[in-house]
């Protein structure tokens, strides 16, 4: 193991994960303050996200569902 100083706060230091984290949290928070469900739903809610982010294309597919590429 090797101990790792970061500077708080700073999104340029995040890895893939932690944006990819923070982006499924904004839908989140999103879903459930625009529909006004209440928060005891937030487990669904953040399986949801995850769900719609996995089946939706990132890059730009030619004539291709997502499924298919």
């Amino acid at each position: 193991m090797r101990r790792q100083f970061i500077v708080a706060y700073t999104p340029q230091q995040n890895g893939v994960v932690e944006r990819k984290n923070k982006t499924i949290m904004n839908m989140v928070r999103f879903m459930l303050v625009e529909r006004q469900v209440p928060k005891i739903l937030w487990s669904e809610a953040t399986k949801w996200c995850a769900h719609i982010l996995n089946r939706s294309s990132i890059t730009v597919v030619q004539e291709k569902t997502p499924k298919e590429a």
